[in-house]
């Protein structure tokens, strides 16, 4: 499947789940069972954030970091 179709996949199945604030289950479990597909490790802290991450190659010594963040709840079409 093209990126951009699976994109708009993910973005209507994520759009169609309830994520009301302090309810943010059903979206969140959806979210890890997305990133496990591409993240080294996933987990969810005591908080209830999702924390991923992804090992750079070793075959660049020194790689650039990025970080990002999300209010699971906010996502608006």
């Amino acid at each position: 499947m093209a990126a951009k179709d699976e994109m708009f996949r993910l973005l209507g199945k994520l759009c169609s789940l309830i994520s009301v604030s302090g309810f943010e289950d059903e979206i969140r479990d959806v979210v890890v069972e997305e990133l496990k597909t591409s993240a080294d490790d996933v987990r969810i802290n005591a908080m209830g954030n999702v924390i991923a991450l992804k090992r750079g190659s070793s075959e660049r010594p020194v790689s650039p970091k990025s970080s990002s963040s999300a209010h699971d709840e906010k996502l608006l079409i």
